[in-house]
């Protein structure tokens, strides 16, 4: 993977402490490349051939410290959350869609597996051009009041995902083997769980009312913003007030603590 960095305009320059307002001005802080005062840097991970990006293409704010350029983590948050956002600027504007993805494990690289109910692909003019698939992890509020006596200003941790491809349609014969597959990743979970081959003839007429397609992801940028900033034991005051109700994101947090994980 090749991390290609493009100049954005630096937000905040004025100190400031953490928190929402604190991320912002840290971002713009810490995102100067050494030797290069006065420019900030946005980065994205891109497969080596891959286009170049412009300024003011979509990006997330950047905090080098909150960056996820490991393939195989982004990999990991998709397996977990597979409930995913299809956003497409059309010749109409912007449309966005909410369907389950699944990566093909056939290949090195990021690839999507997903279909949209029609007439969702003509909405999105799929296949036409890019699209942005955004992958979103666990995440909660976190509370000033876990920080030590004096800290007044809150975060929001979390770990996301945005995706970007051309989707490739699937023949209708691809499609239904798709959705079969689809169907049985998430049925496997339950005890009774059921198959679409139990009414394949029922099951091939519905399927005509979707449109499957296969997106090989050409670029992502990913963010695990997990309280980094924070001393060791107020990164596990605040892990073990979010594990009460979110121990997915208190799992994550204690991942990260000593950096960004090996998947």
């Amino acid at each position: 993977m090749l991390i290609r960095y493009v100049a954005v305009s630096a937000l905040a320059r004025r100190p400031a402490t953490g928190g929402l307002v604190g991320e912002v001005a840290a971002a713009a802080q810490e995102a100067l490349p050494a030797g290069r005062p006065g420019a900030a840097a946005d980065s994205v991970a891109e497969p080596a051939g891959a286009p170049t990006r412009t300024e003011g293409d979509g990006a997330m704010l950047d905090t080098p410290r909150y960056r996820l350029t490991d393939a195989d983590e982004v990999k990991r948050l998709i397996r977990r959350h597979p409930w995913a956002t299809l956003v497409s600027s059309t010749s109409h504007g912007l449309v966005a869609s909410h369907y389950p993805v699944l990566l093909d494990e056939s290949t090195d690289d990021i690839v999507l597996i997903s279909h949209v109910g029609r007439p969702d692909d003509e909405l999105h003019e799929l296949g036409e051009h890019e699209v942005l698939v955004v992958i979103q992890g666990p995440h909660d509020y976190v509370s000033a009041s876990w920080y030590d006596p004096g800290e007044v200003v809150p975060t929001w941790n979390h770990v996301t995902a945005h995706l970007y491809g051309v989707p490739e349609i699937l023949s209708e014969e691809s499609n239904y083997a798709m959705l079969s597959r689809l169907t049985d990743h998430f049925e496997q979970h339950h005890a009774h769980g059921r198959s679409l081959s139990e009414d394949e003839a029922g099951t091939r007429s519905m399927a005509k009312g979707t449109k499957g397609f296969r997106i090989r992801v050409t670029r992502f940028q990913a963010r695990a913003k997990l309280s980094q900033n924070q001393e060791p034991q107020i990164v596990e005051r605040v892990a073990e007030e979010i594990d009460r109700k979110n121990p997915s994101l208190a799992g994550e947090m204690r991942r990260f603590q000593s950096g960004p994980p090996s998947s």
